[in-house]
């Protein structure tokens, strides 16, 4: 069975915002924005080979500019997304599940002071993502099952946004932990999650960590640097939720 489906969603109505007047370099005027158009498309699939189910999808996302004035200032990168799934039944008690997942955000557009145009920035946004899990379940009873499952997750590079004062690390992160869920009646179930992470985190390159938000220009207001570190650290996750149907 293949679906498919091409939606488009419009971004927000213009809208006005203060903004500095560049004579006096106070805060009282006013400018008008435009936020970009989305265009989304997406895609499933699913099979079922005697005991295995596979299932897989996948999304596109793109913007078109963001407007100020009505002259394009910026403009998201594209971003994919794709998951594929597998559950293999070993008996009537036993089946096994495996999930692997990427993501991706594409470099932004950023608007040049001197070409007056749209340009890329000088580094991604992010960078690729990569998340496993493997989980084998139990059914305890017809409406009670018990997994144990792992997961990793890996991003491959550094990113940092100067602007939000954002670092993003490339880091390794895996996981253990059980699964619970348990169908009070047909139409009431309850899924618990209890996991330990351990995380790598990479140290960054140097990066100027003084940024002066008042006044305009904006600019760099101290030279003094900071390499962000690497780091090794440990946690724990949980999650309770219900599902319902009325």
């Amino acid at each position: 069975m293949w679906e498919r489906s091409v939606p488009h969603v419009m971004g927000l109505k213009s809208g006005t915002r203060e903004a500095v007047d560049l004579t006096t370099g106070i805060f009282d005027a006013m400018e008008r924005i435009k936020p970009g158009d989305t265009f989304t498309a997406n895609g499933t699939i699913t099979t079922a080979i005697q005991n295995l189910t596979i299932a897989g999808s996948f999304a596109y996302m793109a913007e078109t500019d963001l407007l100020q004035n009505g002259a394009p200032v910026g403009r998201k990168g594209n971003r994919f997304v794709a998951n594929a799934v597998a559950v293999y039944g070993i008996n009537d008690r036993w089946n096994f599940e495996g999930n692997l997942s990427w993501s991706y955000l594409g470099r932004d557009k950023v608007a040049d002071p001197v070409l007056g145009s749209l340009v890329d920035e000088l580094k991604n946004s992010n960078s690729n993502v990569f998340i496993l899990s493997a989980q084998p379940n139990y059914m305890v009873t017809n409406r009670f099952k018990v997994g144990v499952n792992y997961s990793l997750l890996y991003r491959n590079a550094n990113s940092y946004d100067a602007v939000q004062e954002q670092f993003v690390p490339a880091k390794l992160k895996r996981s253990a932990g059980i699964a619970l869920a348990y169908a009070a009646t047909d139409k009431l179930k309850f899924d618990f999650r209890l996991a330990h992470f351990w995380v790598v985190q990479q140290d960054g390159p140097f990066l100027p960590v003084e940024f002066q938000k008042f006044g305009f220009p904006a600019q760099f207001v101290s030279e003094r640097m900071l390499e962000p570190p690497g780091l090794h650290y440990t946690g724990w996750s949980g999650g309770l939720a219900a599902h319902g149907q009325f």
